[in-house]
């Protein structure tokens, strides 16, 4: 199944809006969902679902977690990532 085309979007308009970052250094951690928002979609992550916490630090070593639905975590690397490359083709 496919990411609906709404969550690529949503994701894009909060990428613009500084809520979700698209570059930087982070980590990804899987573990059973724990009943938190998701950053993309505001959906809960219920305990039947996978949640993907990317965790990115600032350069103050501040350690900022965002939970992310499995699919949501895809749709929002897919979107960084094109970001990205089209900032370098830019350049």
């Amino acid at each position: 199944m496919g990411i609906p085309e709404q969550i690529r979007q949503l994701i894009r308009t909060r990428i613009d809006a500084g809520q979700l970052p698209y570059a930087g250094f982070y980590e990804v951690f899987g573990r059973k969902g724990g009943d938190l928002p998701c950053a993309c979609c505001d959906q809960l992550i219920t305990a039947q679902q996978t949640e993907y916490d990317l965790e990115l630090s600032s350069s103050l070593g501040v350690i900022t977690t965002l939970p992310m639905h499995q699919c949501c975590y895809r749709a929002w690397y897919e979107v960084a990532s094109a970001i990205r490359r089209s900032e370098s083709a830019a350049s």
